[in-house]
């Protein structure tokens, strides 16, 4: 998938005051920025040449600026590589609970919620799209808080009646969203939830959006396929053809089918004739049916999936992907036996499993699976932190690699990423990623989390932790690589977060080192009550900063324990209260 280019990135970032004008108004700041930035080093007419302006006579005549092209072709030249960026999307994160107000500080109810947001950069290239999606997610968020006040109320006079307390199983609302597709021609989205609300199990099921990401209209079935005359009976004929060996699960498929339409929406309602629960993927429309709706509870879910290729006609082509081999990464919750992950024609069940100790009543690990061919993740019990909330996200390359990412929550917000090829039939682990972040940043007045997706093989995003002045997250972009491994050609990391305490201020006057738009490092006095935006670092010896009038700054560090050393002052010397996260 194609991403923003790194040179686009940066003037679309530095674009910071832009407010909701759009694409078109925004041309102008962007070129500007471009002109001065990146284009500085171009052959010009001009003569004069460009120079450092630190420390510069402000009464000094102004330098011009040089530049090659006409603001016309830089312009061009932008909305061309604009309109083949992918949307890029983030999930933000919302938890909540009670529990009993008696002595036994028991859980009542838990509730999650996860709802998509466009990134900072891709909301200023797709604006109608942010606004569609923040529609969403307002909506959603203000439905989550609703239910956890009604379901707190039930649950607390459930819990008064219920005479064994030890035996009190809370009661549970999750909601989760994925990236089915995300391309210049269509987001679609699937939110699978899964609630407890007392009795002998839970109920799940799937919801889907789908949003044209230039207009930001979100779609119906109506507008993705050319007829909707013969859904039905091609959704029947490939139910059989899938699902073939277990055709008795389902009840009666031309009654049941009978039911739905392609004219309506899928809602909560179950009135007839009911809607279609539906997504774009890559490969093609995905249909899926929830427990009870072609089967009984223990059949579980069903996916029906059209391919593009095998129906050439009934796709409208402005929404069929333009890419045909373009790479895909799926989040599963359960097992999904869509993919033909081995190359041999066939669909294939893969799959994640926590594993239950009896001795112990409680999740000690997790295994992964190919059909029948099962493998423990961990060598040893407990190896798998909370093995029981472990993800399993089917990979595949442009190149046709078939990998799973198993991806098990450790503490705090850190993770622990497995790797298994599947293009043997078997899972064989490649190899280990211990611990990055997906973390970005957290509203303490919304209680809400921003964090990164997982959906696109080309463009991944995981953090680390540092702890230099103040403790910041700070992100690579990494692709799937050699054996499926996360490979990343980033130098430096960019700084998305820190713990809360910026600016960071400093008390007494430094030098530190300017670094100019040709990389070339220049001595600057940093001066008393001069505050610092970190932006990026190596992680190794710098953290470059923005000061106060918009200067770039670069801070070298030595840290040596507890010893903290920038630019060879001792830290706590030249920084106001230095802070960290826990």
């Amino acid at each position: 998938m194609k991403k923003i280019s790194r040179a686009l990135a940066i003037a679309l970032t530095a674009s910071v005051l832009l407010t909701g004008c759009g694409l078109t108004d925004a041309m102008a700041e962007i070129i500007s920025e471009k002109l001065q930035e990146n284009l500085g080093t171009e052959e010009t007419t001009d003569t004069t040449q460009a120079t450092d302006v630190i420390g510069t006579d402000p009464e000094e005549p102004e330098v011009s600026k040089p530049g090659t092209q006409e603001p016309e072709t830089v312009e061009e030249e932008l909305e061309a590589e604009v309109q083949g960026a992918d949307p890029e999307l983030v999930v933000m994160n919302k938890y909540d609970y009670e529990m009993s107000d008696d002595n036994e500080y028991n859980m009542l109810l838990t509730c999650t919620i996860r709802v998509p947001a466009l990134s900072d950069d891709s909301a200023k290239i797709y604006p109608e799209l942010a606004a569609s999606l923040k529609d969403l997610a307002d909506k959603e968020l203000e439905n989550f808080d609703e239910t956890k006040i009604l379901l707190y109320e039930e649950t607390s006079k459930e819990y008064e009646l219920y005479e064994d307390h030890d035996a009190w199983d809370a009661y549970e609302t999750n909601s989760d969203v994925t990236v089915k597709r995300a391309d210049p021609q269509v987001v679609s989205l699937f939110f699978p939830f899964n609630n407890y609300y007392g009795g002998a199990h839970g109920i799940y099921g799937n919801g889907c959006a789908t949003f044209d990401t230039k207009t930001g209209q979100r779609l119906h079935l109506t507008d993705v396929l050319e007829s909707t005359d013969d859904l039905n009976s091609i959704v029947i004929k490939d139910i059989r053809r899938q699902y073939g060996d277990d055709l008795d699960m389902f009840e009666d498929l031309d009654e049941s089918l009978g039911h739905y339409s392609a004219e309506v929406e899928a809602d909560e309602s179950y009135e007839y004739p009911v809607g279609y629960t539906w997504a774009l993927t890559p490969l093609g429309l995905e249909i899926y049916f929830g427990p009870y709706e072609l089967a009984t509870y223990a059949m579980g879910d069903q996916t029906v999936l059209l391919r593009y290729e095998d129906y050439p006609d009934l796709f409208v082509d402005k929404y069929v992907p333009k890419d045909k081999n373009a790479g895909f990464i799926e989040c599963f919750n359960r097992y999904t036996d869509k993919f033909d992950v081995d190359g041999d024609g066939e669909n294939d069940a893969i799959g994640v499993d926590p594993v239950w100790d009896t001795e112990y009543n409680e999740y000690v690990n997790a295994q992964v699976y190919i059909n029948d061919k099962v493998v423990m993740v961990g060598e040893d019990d407990y190896d798998v932190a909370f093995p029981e909330d472990a993800k399993g996200y089917y990979v595949r390359t442009e190149d046709g690699g078939s990998y799973m990412y198993l991806v098990c929550a450790t503490y705090s917000d850190y993770y622990d990423i497995y790797v298994y090829d599947l293009s043997s039939g078997k899972p064989e682990q490649k190899g280990y990623l211990c611990s990055p972040s997906f973390y970005i940043d957290y509203d303490y007045d919304t209680s809400i989390s921003r964090s990164f997706f997982l959906y696109d093989p080309d463009n991944m995003h995981f953090a680390d932790r540092f702890d230099v002045i103040t403790t910041f997250n700070a992100f690579k972009t990494y692709h799937v690589g050699r054996n499926g491994m996360p490979e990343t050609d980033d130098e430096v990391y960019t700084i998305y977060n820190t713990g809360g305490w910026e600016p960071v201020k400093c008390i007494q006057p430094f030098e530190a080192t300017y670094v100019n738009e040709n990389g070339e490092e220049e001595p600057i006095t940093i001066n008393r009550g001069e505050t610092f935006e970190f932006t990026a670092t190596d992680g190794k010896t710098y953290v470059d900063t923005v000061i106060s009038d918009g200067t770039p700054v670069r801070l070298y560090y030595e840290l040596r324990g507890y010893d903290l050393r920038i630019n060879g002052y001792p830290a706590e010397d030249i920084f106001k209260e230095l802070m960290y996260s826990g």
